[in-house]
């Protein structure tokens, strides 16, 4: 079979598939029914297959006729969006976008959810959230190819095509199920060696990049079974067993009020802090949805106030 088919073709093919006559086909695709016989023609002899056979309520596509009309529609609706521009406008003609965010799942978690919560305004749009974390190098290859439009996590080293802009900075805090059998408001750190501790890492990193969340003296004789780059996963499964994870502040008042947790007081650990910014391409900087993304950062402190435990914030 020939490997190559003129696109107009499978035009004329989804047509005679919806109307069922060559008459009605050459009127809705402007052509004559002589260019229409032709057309078909020229596809039974590409597949091999008589396309089309004349049945009891006129003509009536082959099987592989509608196999290829399930294939063949969906792609020309999307080509001729592409082509009529007024297609890709809402109602109020403002142009539809996508833009791709690429963070962390722990920044993930809180950014999707504040703005649900609030949604942007005036701005027509789908968000991707991409939580994949590449090396820092395909970081900035993302970033300069613009298939990424914001890229936030650790920061990256300078480049000249890449603005940084830096967003929080955020000790943490030790968080577990708000009803543990033996953790209560506070706990010790030979208490906490007694206990499941959960450990989140880099993908690309050596364990030690732990140090990055969480750092205090001894750090490396509490025993940390089981340690993922996922830090939703590991949270879902902290308020859902016995085990606990340190988090960052910041984070944990939304942690506590969407899941069964809570935070533990803890007088071991140092003041190290987790350092987010915001990349974006140079070229994207005056962008309003990129800026408005930004600032939605400067409400992260507003909400962090630490809950001790969900029991507190129901009375």
């Amino acid at each position: 079979m020939n490997s190559s088919l003129d696109l107009n073709l499978t035009r004329v093919l989804c047509a005679i598939v919806e109307t069922g006559t060559v008459s009605q086909t050459a009127v809705r695709l402007d052509m004559s029914a002589s260019a229409v016989s032709v057309v078909l023609n020229k596809l039974r002899r590409h597949y091999n297959d008589p396309i089309m056979f004349r049945g009891g309520a006129g003509m009536q596509p082959t099987a592989l006729t509608l196999e290829l009309y399930k294939i063949f529609k969906p792609a020309l609706e999307m080509m001729d969006s592409g082509v009529n521009k007024s297609a890709l406008l809402n109602q109020q003609g403002v142009a539809m976008r996508t833009l791709r965010i690429r963070s962390s799942s722990l920044v993930e978690f809180w950014l999707l959810g504040y703005m649900m919560q609030n949604p942007p305004q005036g701005h027509s749009l789908s968000y991707e959230f991409l939580s994949n974390q590449p090396s820092v190098q395909k970081r900035l290859e993302l970033l300069r190819r613009r298939q990424i439009d914001i890229d936030i996590g650790f920061s990256l080293e300078n480049d000249s095509a890449i603005q940084r802009y830096p967003l929080f900075q955020s000790n943490s805090v030790l968080v577990c199920r708000h009803d543990h059998p033996r953790v209560k408001e506070a706990i010790t750190l030979e208490e906490l060696k007694a206990e499941e501790l959960l450990g989140w890492i880099l993908p690309q990193d050596a364990v030690e990049k732990e140090q990055y969340l969480v750092a205090f003296d001894d750090i490396y004789t509490v025993h940390r079974t089981y340690r993922s780059t996922s830090f939703s996963n590991l949270l879902i499964h902290t308020a859902h067993s016995d085990a606990l994870m340190f988090a960052p502040a910041l984070f944990a008042r939304q942690m506590c009020a969407i899941l069964p947790l809570k935070t533990v007081k803890t007088a071991f650990l140092d003041s190290s802090k987790l350092n987010i910014y915001a990349h974006i391409h140079k070229a994207q900087k005056s962008d309003p949805v990129l800026q408005h993304i930004i600032g939605l950062f400067s409400q992260l402190e507003a909400t962090s106030a630490l809950p001790l435990s969900r029991e507190g914030q129901q009375q």
